[in-house]
């Protein structure tokens, strides 16, 4: 169902942006590839007290734990106004497990995430090959876990280790985009944003080159690093849940231009 709404959703911002039919709208659609890299600390509210834990898993890590993902984004321009949007959902599945005394017993963790996002972004200046733009926009967040305890291969429940917490936010974000004309084809742009709103801040750093290889066809190279600061309740409520976690992310996505 979650990921139903996701195409729903994309297929709504699609059809706006199309819908600009005024003389001189531009359009891109996409998508790409990236591995993923996670630092920080996570914490629940359980029915046993709130449990605070590390995390640290860089791109190979990431990628054994995935176990599906998908996303797009795309934009629609004209002169110096472009609307951007993003979408995706990612899957996670995990096991650790430990011999007791009277058997095995294990901790099966299942983690979906979606992300979402639409941004204005005004280019308020140009000299020569260098622009300067402003953005503006809104980004939400959600991220749901299943978690159940597994004993001699059956599920334990309900029970302290089998509990379902999940949250979402969404943070009001503004930035500051520049971007330099390396050729007729090549343009290396580099963005920065802060939101704030349900979360204690967060912010984006995003570098990348794009590159027009078709009339139609462009391809970017990119990095970004994210910083999410949320906060839900206190750690002895049930619904605690804590996200203090920077996010990397290198890698390339490939976009239809009209």
């Amino acid at each position: 169902m979650k990921t139903l709404n996701i195409l729903i959703t994309g297929m709504a911002l699609f059809l706006f942006s199309s819908s600009l039919v005024a003389q001189d709208w531009s359009y891109g659609i996409g998508t790409g590839f990236a591995g993923l890299g996670y630092d920080g600390d996570i914490g629940f509210g359980t029915a046993a007290g709130p449990i605070r834990s590390d995390i640290d898993l860089d791109a190979d890590d990431t990628r054994d734990l995935i176990k599906s993902g998908f996303g797009f984004g795309g934009y629609a321009r004209k002169e110096n106004l472009t609307i951007i949007y993003a979408l995706g959902t990612m899957e996670w599945d995990d096991r650790a497990s430990g011999l007791g005394d009277e058997g095995l017993g294990q901790l099966d963790i299942n983690y979906e995430t979606v992300a979402a996002k639409l941004m204005f972004d005004y280019t308020f200046s140009r000299s020569g090959n260098h622009a300067w733009g402003i953005r503006t926009g809104v980004q939400y967040t959600s991220q749901e876990y299943e978690i159940d305890y597994v004993y001699n291969g059956a599920t334990i429940g309900p029970s302290a280790f089998t509990f379902k917490p999940d949250d979402s936010w969404v943070d009001w974000v503004l930035g500051l985009n520049y971007s330099y004309s390396l050729s007729n084809n090549a343009v290396w742009s580099t963005s920065i944003e802060a939101g704030w709103g349900d979360t204690e801040g967060s912010s984006l750093i995003d570098t990348g080159i794009s590159w027009l290889f078709d009339n139609s066809w462009s391809i970017r190279l990119y990095a970004n690093v994210a910083n999410v600061d949320y906060d839900s309740g206190n750690p002895g409520d049930a619904d605690w849940y804590l996200y203090d976690v920077e996010e990397t992310k290198f890698g390339f996505s490939f976009m239809y231009n009209w």
